[in-house]
């Protein structure tokens, strides 16, 4: 659980340095997919019953666990971002 929360500390510490006004959440989406996988990890979330995202996202108003998509972000929206590794290499 250790390693796995690491993980997801430093997938939202990459998505926050990026995330701004006129990003896609398809785009958060590839950034956490591609730093995940170099991790020695893979998503949870990604697969199961079909997802087909590595994070869930959540705009606003929006129920929780998202599928990302090629929506914009505006300025003064608020998103909420889920993300469960699973580690497959053991350091």
């Amino acid at each position: 659980m250790k390693d796995a929360g690491k993980v997801v500390v430093e997938t939202l510490a990459i998505i926050e340095e990026v995330i701004k006004p006129e990003i896609t959440i398809a785009e958060l989406n590839k950034l956490a997919e591609e730093f995940i996988i170099k991790q020695g990890a893979r998503s949870s979330f990604k697969g199961y019953c079909g997802f087909p995202a590595f994070i869930s996202t959540s705009v606003n108003d929006e129920v929780v666990h998202g599928i990302p998509s090629n929506r914009v972000l505006l300025e003064g929206d608020i998103i909420s971002i889920d993300c469960i590794p699973e580690i497959l290499t053991l350091n």
